[in-house]
């Protein structure tokens, strides 16, 4: 488990929006419009009717247009990125970022990474492609929680990253007791969450409730916990 450590030693003095484009990002820029090209290609290959939704068994029930399919999980990894590299530019508390830059740049790209592998899993299926979508998307948001459990006793009081209560923005010391206790709950649930989705259909929905719904519920209670002792310090 990463503790909240200052990363700010590590970054220049002036968090630059050109250094994270041009020195750090340049793998997401390949991979998110690697992806489009990719999109593009096999657009004429997919199917009119595009599966948008399964049920706990893998079966789809719900269908879309072949154009919502192709480029809608797309377009919402490019609007997460784009927000992320926004975040730090508008946040009131913008000198926080470069204390967690490291982190904040893990988040970036597994939050990229996660929804291009959900956009992979469904033109797989779109295609025929022989798959237990019931095993592959718990396994997605598995590892996104596990990840973002390690990484979350590092970031540092802001605005739109981590855990965000009423309570958790209250004051640093909530948000500081918060996210150094929530982390391991984190991904300890991840980790539940991941090994119910081997299972497949209903063990694995139930697994990801327990694991990913607990560790939600249970932050949201501590911060208010963390609040009330925060006053009292």
């Amino acid at each position: 488990m990463r503790d909240l450590d200052d990363d700010s030693k590590n970054v220049s003095p002036t968090y630059r929006l050109g250094r994270w484009i041009i020195r750090e990002d340049w793998p997401l820029w390949i991979l998110l419009f690697g992806s489009v090209i990719a999109a593009i290609l096999l657009y004429p290959t997919l199917p009119e009717r595009f599966p948008g939704h399964w049920n706990v068994h893998g079966q789809v029930n719900a269908w879309m247009s072949r154009a919502a399919g192709a480029f809608g999980t797309l377009s919402v990894a490019f609007t997460i990125y784009g927000l992320m590299l926004l975040f730090p530019l508008v946040d009131p508390r913008r000198e926080s970022y470069p204390k967690f830059h490291a982190s904040y740049r893990v988040l970036r790209s597994l939050l990229v990474a996660s929804m291009v592998a959900l956009w992979g899993i469904s033109i797989a299926a779109a295609k025929g492609a022989r798959m237990r979508v019931d095993i592959a998307v718990p396994v997605v948001i598995s590892l996104l929680f596990i990840v973002l459990g390690n990484q979350m006793g590092r970031l540092r009081y802001n605005w739109f990253v981590g855990i965000r209560t009423p309570w958790s923005l209250a004051n640093e010391t909530a948000w500081r007791m918060t996210h150094r206790t929530a982390a391991p709950v984190w991904v300890a649930g991840g980790f539940i969450s991941l090994i119910g989705a081997f299972f497949g259909g209903t063990a694995a929905a139930v697994a990801m409730i327990i694991g990913v719904g607990g560790a939600a519920i249970f932050s949201i209670a501590y911060s208010y916990y963390a609040f009330q002792r925060s006053k009292g310090a």
